[in-house]
């Protein structure tokens, strides 16, 4: 299992940040590891949503499918989680948005598992997700303006 988490402050609104994020389709604008992404499937509560990504992978270009499990709106919190395997992995994340004492804080918190049991399998797939993930947050923070949250691991120097 791999974990990555990643925080950011930005100046824009709880409700825009979400806007801005909860469209899946719009990782590619972002994540510099997302080619494209669609959306196949937009039920009007959220839950349910499905969007494809075309991943830029060392294995080809992949499409990820995730489907929406939660969807949350509310003035100074919102919630998106989804989830989606691919090639014998399955990402679980959520993207937070809320007003905390810095402004506007987006809490990315993705988990990636696989059915290898292998430890050592584990180890290089947490080295390869730290990498993809540090250069997802960075593309996040240029892409809500924003910057991180102190004693977030990208601002400590870890990307």
């Amino acid at each position: 299992m791999a974990r990555y988490l990643a925080r950011v402050a930005t100046p824009l609104s709880v409700e825009t940040t979400f806007d801005k994020l909860s469209d899946l389709s719009r990782f590619s604008e972002w994540d510099p590891g997302v080619l494209r992404g669609r959306c196949v499937r937009q039920t009007a509560a959220g839950v349910g949503s499905i969007y494809e990504l075309m991943l830029d992978a060392p294995f080809g270009r992949p499409c990820l499918r995730y489907t929406v499990d939660r969807f949350e709106r509310a003035p100074q919190r919102c919630v998106i989680g989804f989830s989606g395997a691919i090639n014998g992995l399955k990402s679980l994340d959520e993207i937070r948005v809320a007003t905390e004492a810095e402004g506007t804080v987006v809490t990315y918190d993705a988990t990636l598992t696989t059915r290898f049991p292998w430890a050592l399998g584990d180890r290089l797939l947490n080295v390869y997700f730290r990498r993809l993930g540090d250069r997802a947050a960075f593309g996040l923070r240029r892409f809500l303006g924003g910057s991180p949250v102190a004693g977030d691991a990208l601002e400590q120097g870890r990307s």
